[in-house]
């Protein structure tokens, strides 16, 4: 069964459940060729079919556009960033919800609400949430298909990635003290995320929540304000450590016969990274983004930077080299950014690194969000992989796998 093929059994399958199904499939499989498989069968069938095609981003937007021209199907179909459809009415034969992992939000789900329709179409690459608020997107359109990578992979529907964890050691003396302070605070509120969170953002909650602890409001609101920001502080501590700027340079440099992207964890440290090379983020313009990814899709070398803005659906050719600069525990997030570079070309394998501080917590929020085989190494190892040679596994006695509660 060639991709096309499978393409049209998820279409069949998401009929056989109604109409009103997801189809979970990885990157690179062609859930946007899904839908518009979909939409075409409801035009042939009904030449005045309305279809709404909800996304998530001006970019996404734009992809989705550009088939629709190609294909002539403008006059029936819409496509719309989901902000601007939920504060409007809707009724359409047909609502396809791109990356509708999303959806499931307490603002998006309002979509369900705002559009009436006949059918609904779902796509995503990973459904689960860390919320675990996808129990949400099922209860309008379960699940009728699942394309994992590894089936993408056996049917050479995508490229094979070489996943390294790069292991790397710095001075902890500033991070341990705020760990230590975090976890001073935490313990006063019992361990429970939910509820430090509440009371460090919501005044009325925290008070309610003080009678309860015997504290005066006052008292809480310094405890509250106090873990916040050890919490923002220990995670830039590792997100925007100095260390990876030199190690993703690094990387780079021994790269240049590739294209390549790094994540950042915020557009000030994509913007630091950039040598006079591509940077892709929300502060610039619709027309500026629309430039930079296609003057980045017709070069066939290079490096576009990005944080948050290259990690859904982007469609960017040629990619082979993906740096994570910042990770996190969403396997949604891992499973988009590895998506970015595993797109089919012939004779590639592609290259991810994720840049991991040595003791700290954010070697659990990486376990937390991996979803495929990995190779844990240390920075001389990383100089034989920039080199060349093959390294299949980890040395354990260099890498220490430490467990954190927070």
């Amino acid at each position: 069964m060639d991709r096309t093929e499978r393409q049209k059994l998820c279409i069949k399958r998401w009929l056989g459940a109604g109409g009103s199904a997801t189809v979970v499939a990885s990157t690179g499989f062609g859930k946007t060729r899904v839908g518009l498989l979909a939409a075409e069968l409801l035009i042939k069938k009904k030449s005045d079919a309305k279809v709404l095609i909800s996304v998530p981003t001006e970019v996404l937007k734009e992809q989705w556009m550009e088939e629709l021209i190609q294909r002539n199907m403008l006059s029936n179909c819409r496509v719309m960033v989901i902000n601007s459809i939920v504060k409007g009415d809707w009724e359409v034969d047909l609502l396809i919800i791109d990356e509708c992992h999303l959806v499931a939000s307490d603002t998006f789900r309002a979509i369900f609400d705002r559009v009436a329709y006949n059918m609904v179409l779902c796509l995503t690459g990973t459904l689960e949430r860390l919320d675990g608020k996808e129990v949400v997107i099922k209860q309008y359109a379960p699940v009728c298909d699942n394309i994992p990578m590894k089936e993408a992979l056996a049917n050479g529907w995508v490229s094979p990635v070489k996943e390294y964890v790069v292991m790397l050691d710095v001075d902890l003396t500033e991070y341990n003290k705020l760990n230590q302070t975090f976890i001073g605070f935490f313990s006063q509120m019992n361990y429970d995320f939910e509820l430090a969170m509440k009371c460090a953002t919501d005044a009325m909650y925290r008070n309610k929540i003080a009678k309860k602890l015997g504290l005066k409001p006052k008292e809480l609101a310094g405890i509250a304000f106090g873990w916040l920001k050890a919490l923002k502080g220990r995670k830039a501590f590792v997100q925007s450590h100095p260390k990876k700027f030199e190690i993703a340079r690094k990387i780079l440099d021994a790269r240049k016969d590739k294209k390549c992207i790094t994540f950042s964890a915020t557009i000030k440290d994509a913007e630091f990274l950039n040598n006079k090379e591509f940077v892709l983020h929300s502060k610039k313009s619709k027309k500026q983004n629309n430039e930079i990814l296609e003057l980045f899709n017709n070069a066939t070398v290079g490096t576009i930077h990005s944080s948050k803005s290259c990690d859904q659906g982007v469609d960017i050719r040629g990619l082979s080299v993906g740096i994570i600069l910042s990770t996190d525990s969403s396997k949604i997030r891992k499973t988009q950014r590895n998506g970015r570079i595993c797109r089919f070309e012939e004779g590639k394998t592609a290259e991810l690194f994720t840049l991991v501080i040595r003791g700290t917590q954010e070697w659990n929020w990486f376990q937390n969000s991996a979803t495929t085989n990995y190779i844990v190494i240390n920075e001389s190892q990383l100089d034989k992989v920039l080199a060349g040679e093959i390294i299949e596994t980890r040395e354990r006695e260099n890498v220490e796998d430490k467990k954190f509660r927070f």
